[in-house]
């Protein structure tokens, strides 16, 4: 069995409904299906996002750095992820 993992987001407008996310996800569907994918179901998956600065900045682990840097820096975001499958 092969396996194919493709990001989604849906786009919609203000005032929109979830109709609209959801015609969104029935077209990635779709579009997988005539490549052989079959859906099998939507992950969410939690990704943290380092932001270190230059490495002049942040020295040796922080320490060493210029005075007044502030250490590196992450963020957390999520993101859905629809996943496929097909037979070898």
């Amino acid at each position: 069995m092969q396996y194919r993992v493709v990001p989604f987001v849906a786009n919609i407008s203000k005032g929109s409904g979830p109709e609209d996310a959801a015609n969104q996800l029935q077209e990635l569907i779709n579009k997988m299906a005539k490549d052989g994918w079959e859906y099998t179901r939507l992950e969410n998956i939690e990704i943290i996002v380092h932001d270190p600065g230059s490495p002049g900045e942040r020295g040796c682990f922080g320490f060493g750095a210029p005075e007044g840097v502030a250490p590196p820096s992450q963020t957390t975001t999520r993101f859905d992820m629809a996943v496929f499958q097909k037979e070898d």
